[in-house]
């Protein structure tokens, strides 16, 4: 792009330079060059701005879908790690019960082994 301006900027100079010496029908030629060139900057500088403006809407919509989906994932993984602490505190619940028992289950063997009153235990 930018070589396509640098290239048109020193047409039209040369274009301005050389109308001094030159006949009317080439003065002519020269101002329709001119004008032509101008024009076709002014159609690149459009066609930069409405890309621009296309990249800039999407990179929008992309950044707003990928914010979407994180969120929907960061919900997705709280609801998952509540679930499983309610599962954990399940479990240990019935983990400490069973253990109990078990410690009551030694207590009487031991108690009945030893003699002792199982009412202890």
């Amino acid at each position: 792009m930018t070589l396509t301006k640098n290239t048109l900027v020193l047409s039209l100079m040369l274009a301005g330079l050389t109308l001094g010496g030159c006949s009317d029908a080439q003065k002519d030629s020269a101002q329709a060059s001119k004008e032509e060139a101008a024009q076709k900057m002014e159609e690149a500088k459009d066609k930069a701005s409405d890309m621009a403006d296309a990249i800039s809407e999407e990179s929008e919509e992309l950044y707003d879908s990928v914010k979407q989906e994180a969120n929907e994932l960061k919900d997705s993984l709280a609801a998952g790690s509540e679930d499983l602490m309610e599962n954990l505190e399940d479990e240990s619940a019935q983990l400490q019960e069973a253990g109990k028992e078990k410690l009551k289950e030694a207590c009487i063997a031991m108690k009945k082994k030893t003699g002792g009153d199982e009412s202890d235990c």
